[in-house]
């Protein structure tokens, strides 16, 4: 009894019942078309790289369970246990257990069930900051230990997205700088050693991707990096009144141009063109288009740049937008007997979610993280406390994953910038504890200048939105 009791009094209550809710309210594990095309992949053992063919054979390894449930306790036991070392780590600042709440605040608990790349990727990277706030306090031997554990896992999470080496590089400038402080190097030096070694480990995790996703699962191309050249190379053809795009009409292209992928009318046009007639004869689907759509980009960088801005500014959306797709229901239909156990648990979850979109739609929207995102990394700036520089890793991953956004995905999907959203959350209650120091002092300590000054941006937005809403 006392053993129970001592649990519960423990940090690592909060991260087992928060780990337990979560599987109770996702249970078996959501799935969109996405997951399931996944899933199916796994069962045959045969891959193409649409998806990262990492994610399905590692679900190949528990299809003997006939369930996704499996993958819902490895991704949602990765989240709980990565916030748990986080308030490991900071246990010397009071509060630091309502770092907790990150996995249970409406815009994360959303997503964190349900079986998708993103945040299996989200996931990792919280691992990975886990593991270097972790490394802050031991001995230099288990520091090392953790900061390859680190690096492992950031290798592991560019498997599971294309665009995770963006988010991936802040982490490895990160370990290349600790690695460079137990030499001694001059300031030059070390940000040459800085500079050879990131570059050595983005060089080395594209090898192990290509290595294992082409090499050991044989994993089918189907040149996904195509989807993104066809809406530039559409756009541009538009504008240009002929078809830039090899074997295809510009009739075609034409017909295509007021095509809506969800409500997308920028992105998504590979899914209109490969109804027409053209498409098949033009052989696009086997081979990529990278040279030519180079060659369009450098004689049309104006028009290529219009269009990137116009398809981002349509993703981020304004304050006066509602949120579109910031909830999966359940699992889609399938062919392989998979259905979700509607119980308390993902009732009380789905009415938080929509609960919160209707009082704070903006919340749902990418551009609030971006605007906080960037206003954070401003605060950094001018303030300095511990893990400072831990943090800003965090913050400079998360805006990098906005900036492959920019260039590549199209669509109004929330759970592309899932890690962003975690981030710059996790972001926000470290400094906020860190800075106010939490305490059952006064009312004034908790809610003192910096979260005034924090709040404005926020004032801001919401006054933009009612202004929209009166309109």
């Amino acid at each position: 009894m006392r053993t129970v009791r001592n649990l519960w009094k423990s940090d690592i209550s909060f991260a087992v019942i928060g780990f337990t809710g979560s599987i109770l309210a996702f249970f078996p594990g959501y799935m969109s078309p996405d997951s399931i095309l996944q899933y199916s992949q796994a069962l045959s053992n045969q891959y193409t790289d649409w998806h990262p063919p990492f994610m399905a054979a590692m679900w190949h390894i528990f299809v003997r369970f006939h369930s996704p449930s499996p993958m819902l306790i490895l991704q949602v036991g990765i989240l709980w246990i990565s916030l748990a070392l986080i308030v490991k780590s900071l246990k010397e600042v009071r509060g630091a257990k309502y770092i907790y709440l990150v996995g249970l605040v409406p815009w994360v608990s959303n997503f964190s069930g349900v079986i998708w790349k993103d945040v299996w990727m989200a996931d990792l990277f919280l691992a990975v900051f886990a593991a270097i706030t972790l490394s802050e306090k031991k001995e230099r031997l288990s520091k090392r230990l953790l900061l390859y554990i680190s690096i492992f896992l950031s290798i592991v999470a560019i498997l599971f997205r294309h665009n995770a080496i963006f988010s991936a590089l802040p982490f490895f400038i990160y370990f290349a700088t600790e690695k460079s402080k137990k030499n001694s190097l001059g300031a030059r030096y070390r940000f040459v050693f800085v500079a050879i070694f990131c570059l050595f480990l983005l060089g080395f995790s594209l090898i192990v991707r290509n290595v294992i996703d082409y090499k050991i699962l044989n994993a089918k191309k189907t040149y996904p990096e195509n989807a993104f050249m066809i809406d530039d190379l559409s756009y541009l053809s538009i504008k240009q009144n002929r078809s830039l795009i090899p074997g295809i009409s510009f009739d075609s292209i034409e017909s295509c141009s007021d095509y809506l992928s969800g409500l997308d009318p920028y992105s998504g046009k590979i899914s209109c063109l490969q109804k027409q007639s053209d498409w098949i004869s033009s052989n696009l689907s086997q081979k990529s288009l990278s040279i030519f759509w180079i060659k369009q980009i450098m004689k049309n960088p104006i028009s290529y740049t219009k269009f990137r801005i116009l398809n981002f500014s349509y993703f981020i959306k304004s304050p006066g937008d509602k949120p579109w797709y910031i909830w999966q229901t359940g699992i889609d239909g399938n062919n392989y007997g998979l259905k979700v156990s509607n119980n308390s648990f993902s009732k009380l979850n789905r009415v938080w979610v929509a609960a919160s979109a209707y009082v704070l739609p903006w919340i749902f929207c990418p551009f609030f993280w971006l605007c906080l995102n960037i206003y954070l990394l401003f605060y950094l700036r001018r303030h300095y406390f511990k893990y400072k520089d831990k943090i800003s890793t965090l913050l400079f991953s998360s805006i990098l994953n906005f900036i492959s956004l920019f260039f590549g995905e199209g669509g109004a999907d929330f759970r592309y910038i899932y890690w962003s959203v975690m981030a710059c959350t996790l972001a926000s209650f470290i400094i906020f504890l860190y800075r106010q120091r939490i305490t059952r002092l006064s009312i004034r300590r908790i809610f003192g200048i910096d979260v005034i000054r924090a709040l404005l941006p926020l004032l801001l937005i919401v006054i933009a939105s009612l202004h929209r809403i009166l309109m």
